[in-house]
């Protein structure tokens, strides 16, 4: 199953930077260059859509509320229907404090984490309570364990054991953290073989920890077990049936229906279970 195409429309896509599913399975994407969220059925069926200012990325919560970044330096909480309900943050560098906030993800007791920073600025995850209290943050600039080269519009991933997943796209890997921020290992490198990534951007994780990460020049989805063995791949390149152009965005809703925007000339979301 797939639907969308390139437009302004309510049900076109302009600019997607992140996409989530919610607690009854209803798809949810981010289009920054005009601040929509768009909302649609598990189907593809076209519900609504509210302006966000520059949206960025997407987590829902325990209590099917949608966390939103925008480039103000904000998190903004909404009801699934697209009414406003809380925000926390502001533009800085201290902590609680967000450079370029970006993706964002969820965790056990409803943390939230997000990705800070730009290129050799500040570059951190920071972690919050669920209110938007801040707890801790890590990370720094450079390559090695714990480093980011530029966490800027790269994913996050919260597993339900209590690992946090990040994507560094420049230095084509991923690093998993204690959910405290203490480096566990990290895997990948730039190429085309398996476990090797070319630009990676996103991530999501299913109920049994597994990643879903996609490689969006190689034009396919990698499957990692949660301590980073390569499991499978699927998707090649093409514009018709199933086939990628570049997979870009990834959500997932329970037990384990995978959603993929697919960018470049196809502009759609592929459906699989």
């Amino acid at each position: 199953m797939k639907w969308g195409e390139a437009g302004l429309g309510e049900d076109q896509f302009d600019g997607p930077r992140a996409m989530a599913s919610d607690l009854d399975g209803n798809i949810y994407v981010s289009n920054q260059n005009h601040g929509w969220i768009q909302k649609w059925d598990p189907n593809g069926n076209y519900l609504l859509r509210w302006r966000s200012q520059r949206a960025y990325g997407i987590a829902v919560n325990s209590q099917n509320h949608l966390l939103v970044t925008d480039s103000w330096g904000r998190v903004v909480r909404y009801d699934t229907s697209g009414n406003y309900i809380s925000e926390f943050g502001s533009h800085g560098y201290s902590d609680g404090q967000f450079d370029s906030v970006r993706k964002i993800a969820v965790g056990k007791y409803d943390n939230i984490y997000t990705t800070d920073g730009y290129y050799q600025r500040r570059v951190r995850v920071q972690k919050f309570d669920p209110n938007g209290n801040f707890i801790t943050s890590w990370g720094s600039v450079g390559t090695g364990p714990g480093q980011f080269s530029n966490p800027h519009g790269s994913g996050i991933a919260v597993s339900n054991d209590g690992f946090v997943y990040t994507v560094d796209g420049l230095l084509n890997r991923i690093q998993r953290f204690t959910t405290d921020g203490d480096f566990l290992n990290m895997w990948g490198s730039f190429g085309e073989g398996d476990g090797q990534f070319n630009g990676l951007w996103e991530l999501v994780v299913n109920g049994a920890g597994y990643l879903y990460v996609a490689d969006p020049p190689n034009s396919r989805i990698q499957v990692f077990a949660p301590n980073g063995d390569f499991v499978t791949k699927f998707g090649e390149f093409g514009h018709y049936g199933d086939k990628f152009d570049r997979p870009f965005l990834l959500a997932m809703n329970d037990p384990c229906t995978l959603f993929i925007y697919d960018s470049g000339d196809n502009t759609e979301i592929q459906k699989r279970i």
